[in-house]
């Protein structure tokens, strides 16, 4: 990953875990896959949490949980 940010292949941001931690706090499903992307210029980060219908590999559409976190500032803490 640090290779294809250097490459400028792929963004790097920083998030503020807490506001993932309260969303999934109130979801308490664990998810069965889970995928990420970065919105262009780097805005914010989306994370799509999906669920299959027990005993199956298909998706349960009716509970997919979608994510958006506000990048942070590099330079705040």
């Amino acid at each position: 990953m640090d290779m294809a940010v250097e490459r400028g292949e792929a963004l790097s941001v920083q998030v503020n875990m807490m506001h993932l931690v309260k969303s999934l706090h109130c979801h308490l499903a664990k998810p069965d896959c889970t995928f990420y992307g970065i919105a262009p210029q780097g805005a914010c980060l989306t994370v799509i949490f999906q669920y299959f219908i027990p005993g199956t590999r298909l998706t349960d559409k009716s509970i997919s949980f979608y994510c958006r976190l506000p990048v942070l500032d590099p330079g705040s803490s």
